[in-house]
């Protein structure tokens, strides 16, 4: 008998079947949910712009096997490594945990959940700590004009504090917003058009240049602004740069190969961004590819 509700407890196999229905269930919600959050952010995402509508909860698993509450421990990996090989290095990251988008007219207004700035200062920490061995003294945080991308920078740099080092929010930076989106309105009417095929048919190349910038000059003008924080930055600094999933997707499809059907950039994902004279190297999950602006923005013939 319970001693707390005075209600007899259930023969012992009756328990164990309810627990094990109760997993089964917990399960099957929990990959439910990853599955339509990963096909509604690949149609809609959040770049600032994110023409559509999103309905998945707070805290929902993005798909299964890849939730993190922090920045992947690879693309920390990437960051020492490169770090250590002698580069100036940075870090792009998409922001934090958000509140869903429920109307088109508030995507630059949504903030961060609370669990969302808990992520946020638990990457800080996180990054602090695999840095602090490795030569680096600052932290700079730059952001997307969109506040969420600031709170995310905030936090980031709370975190970073906390754990000994030093850590500044450096900025706001137009170019991690959403600088490629020329028609927001003509693009709401084409991602309704295409469904989860929108960004697919900008990466592809079948978005008209009225609507959105041509994705490889996008790729090319995120890249060398990215290089040029890198760059500017002191040699014991290292850059990180808080932006949306739309520009963390573009970029590594169009450097990496990394399509984002396969590898959706959940919040707080990224990757490495070194520089070494004129080039640029781009680093995730342990691939890297060295390349220009110039070069991303040329189409690969054959």
């Amino acid at each position: 008998m319970s001693h707390a509700t005075g209600v007899p407890d259930a023969p012992p196999d009756e328990q164990h079947d309810e627990q094990h229905d109760a997993q089964h269930d917990a399960q099957h919600d929990a990959q439910h949910d990853a599955q339509h959050d990963a096909q509604h952010d690949v149609q809609h995402g959040d770049a600032g712009a994110a023409p559509g509508f999103e309905v998945a909860p707070p805290g929902s698993v993005r798909r299964p096997g890849t939730t993190t509450i922090g920045i992947p421990a690879a693309v920390l990996d990437d960051l020492v490594t490169l770090r250590r090989a002698g580069y100036k290095v940075g870090l792009v990251v998409r922001h934090a945990e958000r509140h869903p988008l429920i109307d088109l007219r508030t995507h630059h207004t949504l903030l961060l959940t609370e669990r969302g700035h808990r992520m946020a200062q638990e990457a800080g920490r996180a990054l602090a700590a695999r840095l602090v061995t490795s030569g680096v003294r600052t932290v700079r945080a730059l952001h997307s004009p969109v506040e969420r991308c600031a709170e995310t920078a905030r936090g980031l740099v709370d975190g970073a504090r906390d754990d000994g080092l030093a850590a500044v929010v450096a900025g706001s930076e137009h170019v991690l917003g959403d600088p490629f989106l020329r028609d927001r309105h003509g693009a709401l009417a084409l991602a309704e058009e295409l469904g989860p095929g929108f960004l697919r048919a900008w990466f592809d190349g079948r978005v008209p240049d009225r609507v959105l910038q041509d994705h490889r000059a996008a790729a090319a003008d995120q890249l060398a602004t990215y290089a040029r924080h890198v760059r500017d930055a002191a040699d014991d600094d290292v850059v990180v740069m808080v932006s949306h999933d739309w520009n963390v997707a573009l970029v590594r499809e169009i450097v990496l190969g990394v399509r984002h059907e396969e590898a959706w950039p959940h919040f707080l994902d990224g990757f490495v961004v070194a520089v070494d004279g004129d080039d640029v190297l781009v680093g995730h999950g342990g691939r890297t590819r060295r390349t220009t602006a110039q070069a991303t923005a040329t189409p690969v013939s054959g």
